[in-house]
């Protein structure tokens, strides 16, 4: 049985899917440490304390807004953190070539791997100290062409 048909004969209700479109931006940022520093500093935590209090009090939601306003000057609320860079630095070339669709036990994929971050990394480092523009493009690139911009 497929998940429908199990969902069918349990609940009576059929399973779908829907996809949906949203806008992404694509921000450059420094080194992810460098940002998470710059961005935890910027942004406050959620007070849990005083949102605690409300429930309590059984306050009206106008309340919740209010202090979450107050809260977030930038519109921003940081309400968890998951440090996860220590479980993920565990990972070391297993994680590299999980996320590149690589067998853990395959080192030669996992060197490609390995490889092609390092060039992006320094591609990216490269990029950020000198934007790719259509003068510039061939440098960068080793052949000619235009410089695409994401809009």
């Amino acid at each position: 049985m497929d998940v429908n048909q199990t969902d069918q004969a349990v609940n009576h209700r059929r399973v779908e899917q829907l996809d949906y479109t949203v806008p992404r931006l694509t921000v450059p940022i420094p080194a992810v440490r460098e940002f998470q520093k710059r961005y935890e500093t910027a942004v406050p935590d959620l007070p849990l304390a005083a949102v605690a209090d409300l429930v309590s009090r059984r306050a009206p939601w106008s309340g919740m807004v209010e202090l979450i306003e107050r809260s977030a000057p930038h519109g921003f609320l940081i309400y968890f953190r998951n440090e996860v860079h220590p479980v993920m630095a565990l990972a070391g070339d297993y994680l590299l070539a999980v996320t590149s669709g690589a067998s853990p036990r395959d080192e030669a994929a996992i060197a490609r791997t390995a490889a092609r971050l390092t060039g992006l990394q320094e591609s990216a480092e490269r990029n950020a100290a000198q934007p790719i523009n259509d003068e510039n493009f061939e440098r960068f690139f080793g052949y000619r062409g235009t410089a695409r911009r994401n809009t």
